[in-house]
């Protein structure tokens, strides 16, 4: 049993590499994150061929994920599309966030297939980081999550993350299904997705907020939202009826 918390800040000015790694198992997961940054950060030699000796050892493996993923190495761009394979829900999903640290196109097809994962988590966690690529894929799966006929339960844990990114990184792709979002029954959704249609700022989206804006029943923050949105893609201001 460790008596006193590794000291991060004096390990890297040693660069220690050997008591970083070991670092990277401490149970407090604050520690673990620093030592992975500064391994990650440390851009020497040894320090990739010591990470993936802590693939093979538990307690290390999701910390030496994320620490190759900082590296911003693609010549881990392979062991890390390994480790979306891994037993452990969490490993795959440390994997995914570091193939998205690695500057190189050919994330896409191992995150493309993690879309088929057996886990609804990890399977949602691709999806996303397919959307910030701005990859269809992924667009495409985080649009079935808000489609009604799809979605029979509106969670907004899952549904307003998926029209948020969907406002953010899917253009054109996405007005569609957040057309379709705009009907529903659940005012927080209509409501996310009018502010997403006001970020994608497509024109074909006009008369659908219109009619939201019209609509004397509607809640009045999801009017105001429409009407934000309307004046985010025609300039022009829109009064609450």
């Amino acid at each position: 049993m460790r008596l006193f918390k590794p000291n991060i800040s004096k390990l890297l000015a040693k660069k220690d590499m050997h008591g970083l790694i070991e670092a990277l198992g401490d149970n407090d997961s604050q520690i673990a994150e620093q030592a992975a940054s500064a391994l990650g950060n440390l851009r020497d030699p040894q320090v990739g061929g010591l990470l993936l000796e802590a693939l093979d050892k538990p307690t290390l493996r999701r910390g030496a994920i994320r620490a190759l993923g900082l590296t911003g190495n693609v010549r881990y761009l392979e062991q890390l599309s390994a480790a979306l394979h891994d037993s452990e829900v969490d490993v795959r999903q440390f994997a995914i966030d570091a193939l998205l640290m690695l500057p190189d196109p050919g994330v896409v097809e191992p995150l493309a297939n993690a879309l088929n994962d057996a886990n609804g988590l990890v399977r949602w966690h691709a999806a996303l980081g397919l959307a910030t690529l701005k990859d269809p894929r992924g667009i495409d799966f985080l649009a079935e999550l808000i489609e009604p006929n799809v979605l029979g339960v509106w969670d907004m844990t899952t549904v307003g993350p998926a029209i948020d990114a969907l406002g953010k990184f899917g253009g054109s792709q996405a007005v569609k299904p957040l057309f379709k979002a705009l009907q529903a029954k659940h005012s927080f959704v209509s409501d996310a997705a009018a502010e997403a249609l006001g970020k994608i700022k497509d024109p074909g989206s006009i008369e659908p907020l219109r009619l939201l804006l019209k609509n004397p029943l509607g809640l009045k923050n999801v009017r105001r939202s429409a009407a934000t949105a309307l004046e985010a893609i025609t300039g022009e201001r829109h009064s609450l009826l």
